[in-house]
């Protein structure tokens, strides 16, 4: 009887040491896929990026060619150009009064101001 204990008592040993390494090569296994998974999302992430940013370049640059080289713009007094952006349809210019936004100016490629957007703010009733 001894020794049939001693043979169930190293199969039970071979037996748990094959459970532990089947385990680890699930728990790589799996952290391997989830490492791929994420790096394939970060590459068509940049793949998108790095489209926009050539879609953006193209429509600026067709913009800036056709752009005039002087264009006048007429402030009122405490008006101020915060920000501009260069889009497909002209130069969109923000332009603020104390701090505020008071209206966006989109300049055409003929240097003369397209569009004005208004901006209106209402007070809240308190």
């Amino acid at each position: 009887m001894p020794n049939n204990h001693r043979l169930l008592k190293w199969i039970v040993i071979i037996l748990g040491i094959l459970i532990m390494i089947m385990l680890g090569v699930i728990i790589v296994t799996i952290t391997s896929r989830l490492i791929a998974r994420a790096e394939r999302k970060q590459q068509e992430q940049q793949k998108i990026e790095l489209a926009q940013q050539a879609l953006v370049r193209q429509s600026g640059e067709r913009v800036v060619e056709n752009f005039p080289t002087e264009v006048t713009l007429s402030l009122a007094e405490g008006e101020d150009i915060a920000d501009s952006r260069l889009t497909p349809a002209g130069l969109l210019l923000r332009v603020v009064k104390d701090g505020k936004t008071s209206h966006l100016l989109l300049i055409g490629t003929d240097g003369r101001t397209r569009t004005r957007f208004q901006v209106e703010r209402t007070e809240r009733a308190e």
